[in-house]
């Protein structure tokens, strides 16, 4: 008869057994070259530059494999993350843990996306289903801005959906745009004179910020001085402030509404606007310089 082994041992033999069967059960983290694409997704925010460009050049380079990883990102669920996590460990303390929680998965994803550019465009179709979703709109809408080009377009058309959610995802969006999204010009020029008026001061904000095409772009702004929406020819204001002195030769429109626009809203926009794109047009024109100054708040007055 052989004889037993204590319970104590038996414990220990069955525990390194598992922890070898999970060992080789756990899936091998997809990297981009020779690096875990994880890692080179933290690396996009390290402070040294020369590392943040290698890290968008490796994704970049490897991009066929990137997208999806950055697609699954963006979908992370908080709330079936934290069920998961209460299960476990009883805790809300996620710094306790060597977990990435959705959020940061999903921070991680739109920095991986705006490395990637114009290079993510085959993410657009999930994206935009992603997007209609309220659960993943914001991270959605957010990394099609990223994209830029042809990706813009179903964000300008969400500019009409029934949903105000969605349609305010949308909007922050497109007022991300900025002089790095790729061929974001192209795309907005031909959505200016879009018959929703939202989409059309949406589309002017971003122009006048994508600073791409100068020239084109404050032609076509401009004309939206004269919409019949208050609301537009506010946005275009802000387009062309946007351009800064790229914008000059827009200043004679901008100054008679400056002065004599029947809103104060649209004199004000079309003042500060003047400011940014030449200041001294707006001293030689009397414009109040205080709209361009912050607001200092001093408490209450006392008595």
């Amino acid at each position: 008869m052989i004889p037993s082994r204590p319970l104590g041992s038996r414990l220990v033999a069955v525990g390194m057994v598992t922890l070898a069967i999970a060992a080789c059960s756990r899936p091998v983290e997809p990297t981009a070259g020779t690096k875990p694409i994880p890692d080179l997704l933290k690396d996009l925010t390290s402070a040294t530059e020369a590392v943040r460009n290698n890290a968008s050049d490796a994704l970049r380079a490897s991009a066929a494999m990137v997208v999806p990883v950055l697609v699954e990102m963006a979908r992370s669920d908080d709330t079936e993350f934290n069920k998961q996590l209460k299960a476990v460990v009883g805790t809300d303390k996620l710094d306790e843990l060597k977990l990435a929680p959705p959020v940061v998965r999903r921070a991680q994803a739109l920095n991986g996306f705006r490395a990637l550019g114009a290079a993510g465009a085959p993410a657009g179709p999930a994206l935009l289903g992603m997007a209609r979703d309220t659960k993943t709109s914001v991270t959605a809408t957010l990394a099609m801005a990223c994209i830029g080009g042809d990706t813009l377009n179903p964000l300008v058309d969400m500019l009409s959906d029934p949903n105000p959610r969605l349609v305010g995802n949308a909007l922050t969006a497109l007022d991300s745009v900025n002089p790095s999204t790729p061929d974001a010009a192209r795309v907005l020029l031909a959505r200016l004179r879009d018959t929703n008026a939202v989409a059309r001061a949406a589309v002017a904000r971003a122009l006048g910020r994508s600073r791409q095409e100068p020239e084109t772009s404050v032609v076509e702004i401009s004309r939206l001085l004269h919409d019949r929406e208050e609301a537009v020819q506010v946005a275009a204001c802000v387009g062309l402030g946007a351009l800064e002195s790229r914008a000059v030769s827009a200043v004679p429109f901008l100054l008679p509404l400056a002065k004599k626009a029947a809103e104060k809203s649209l004199r004000d926009s079309a003042g500060i606007a003047v400011w940014r794109i030449s200041p001294d047009e707006a001293r030689k024109a009397g414009i109040d310089e205080s709209l361009i100054k912050p607001v200092t708040y001093t408490g209450p007055s006392e008595r």
